[in-house]
């Protein structure tokens, strides 16, 4: 019987040997393949995202904040963090920040008339022949004796001095 009792405990002990290693042989394979799974996803992981982050570039300098907050929750998503808003864009501090923030883009005033500011320092209007040039000095842009200043949104441009003193301009997408 002692015998018999003996085997009996052996058996059992052995088969959660046996079942302990399977499983942990188990692991092993799962951990293996875990690992050769994300390094072979990594660099399209990686190409996907400097292409997220190129198209967030391009939405910004659109001001496409509605389309580039959707990037951002794309990029964060797939980094696995949450997405913060785009539109709290930070505002220019100084004078090339309120250049390379305004060249490129298209302001509709309350008289409807439309102002796209050009790379080379001139504006194309909606009305009239010229092409003024216009320039940013202490935080304000000049351009045709107009003083405007960008609103703290970011989305408006009031004129702070000249005859059009208090019209806004919006930004247009």
């Amino acid at each position: 019987m002692t015998t018999r009792l003996i085997f009996l405990l052996t058996s059992i002990t052995a088969l959660n040997f046996a079942a302990a290693d399977d499983n942990s042989a188990l692991q092993s394979l799962q951990n293996s393949w875990q690992k050769a799974r994300e390094n072979a996803l990594k660099p399209i992981d990686q190409n996907y995202l400097a292409a997220l982050r190129n198209l967030k570039g391009r939405l910004l300098k659109s001001r496409d904040l509605e389309g580039a907050n959707a990037v951002e929750s794309e990029i964060k998503r797939l980094q696995g963090k949450s997405a913060p808003a785009v539109s709290n864009l930070k505002a220019p501090t100084n004078d090339q920040e309120l250049v390379d923030f305004i060249w490129g883009t298209r302001w509709k005033f309350d008289n409807n008339r439309i102002v796209t500011f050009r790379e080379n320092g001139k504006i194309s209007k909606s009305w009239g022949r010229k092409s003024p040039a216009w320039e940013v000095k202490g935080m304000k842009i000049y351009f045709e004796k107009k003083i405007i200043k960008l609103g703290d949104s970011l989305d408006k441009m009031i004129v702070v001095s000249g005859s059009e003193l208090g019209k806004y301009g919006n930004l247009q997408k």
